[in-house]
């Protein structure tokens, strides 16, 4: 996929999300509701199923067993093959979270108590499905170290690629669809603090949606990072030791610079207009951002333009020399 798809795509993704948001904006959708997806849906699909009549409770029961056994399936297969890693005991350990979480969520009557208190009810359900998150995300992670590890270098840079896009298509989600509920989330939990009579949440919420902004903006430059660093994969898979190489990690480098400069004057703003406000704001929330990742990045990008750089510089000359 070249640049030009990829943006487009990506804003197609913005447009989806805000329109999404428009459409569920009255609904409680948090963490809560995020993490638990889709497991608490497939629960109580499977559920009414299974009440439906004799042959749907033989259906749902099929369809729980097929779903939970997957990750066993998939074990199987690697084992056949002769492929198996010691990481692969994790698909082991997601099979039994999966049959031990989706029994319960297809019966969460029998989940209080037992996995929670029963005056939190459904805060079970948050905790069965980051821990089967979890699991997932550790294996997925794990075999991607391995793959970087044995892997030749076209690989890497076909799996670098994929993964960009990946953190690109998370970082437009986050910007267009969670943070928005983030901002009316606050915004909520201000007013429901604070319930005396005529309390005026307006320069509160100004500061709400300020704040907001000025966290929008890391999200907005890190996909801006993230396209420049796709920009050089490309330039890396078509000639190693071209100069467009140097030119596009160089740009990496600038691209990064401006993330960390632009954050730093944001925050110190934010800071500075929250205080001289202070005593009129209801809600004041002090952050001190140092955007310690970008400052690595910047870091390493240099070191690599110089690298790449040298690279040419000797490539040219071998090929002189040749």
């Amino acid at each position: 996929m070249d640049k030009k798809r990829l943006v487009s795509v990506l804003i197609g993704e913005g447009f989806i999300c805000i329109i999404a948001f428009f459409l569920m904006k009255d609904q409680a959708i948090g963490y809560d509701s995020i993490i638990s997806f889709p497991f608490v849906q497939m629960g109580y699909f499977l559920r009414i199923l299974s009440l439906n009549s004799p042959f749907g409770n033989v259906i749902a029961w099929v369809a729980y067993v097929l779903f939970c056994l997957a990750p066993l399936i998939l074990l199987s297969i690697r084992i056949r093959k002769g492929i198996q890693k010691s990481e692969d005991l994790l698909l082991l350990l997601l099979s039994v979270l999966l049959f031990f979480g989706m029994y319960y969520m297809i019966n969460p009557g029998f989940a209080e108590g037992i996995l929670a208190p029963s005056t939190l009810k459904g805060s079970w359900k948050i905790g069965v499905s980051s821990v089967v998150y979890i699991v997932l995300i550790g294996y997925i992670i794990m075999r991607l170290l391995r793959r970087i590890q044995t892997g030749m270098t076209d690989r890497l840079l076909i799996d670098l690629e994929v993964m960009l896009i990946t953190f690109a298509g998370i970082s437009v989600l986050a910007l267009t669809f969670a943070l928005p509920f983030d901002i009316m989330g606050e915004m909520k939990a201000v007013e429901a603090a604070n319930t005396m009579a005529g309390i005026d949440f307006s320069l509160t919420h100004y500061f709400i949606l300020l704040r907001s902004i000025i966290k929008m903006i890391p999200l907005f430059y890190q996909i801006r990072i993230i396209l420049a660093g796709y920009d050089l994969v490309q330039a890396l898979k078509t000639e190693r030791y071209s100069q467009s190489v140097v030119d596009k990690a160089v740009q990496l480098v600038s691209k990064c610079r401006q993330a960390i400069i632009v954050t730093v004057i944001a925050s110190i703003f934010i800071n500075l207009l929250q205080l001289i406000a202070g005593a009129k704001l209801i809600h004041s929330n002090y952050h001190i951002d140092i955007p310690l990742t970008s400052i690595l990045i910047v870091i390493m990008t240099m070191l690599l333009a110089k690298y790449f750089a040298h690279s040419s510089k000797i490539k040219e000359e071998m090929d002189l020399f040749v």
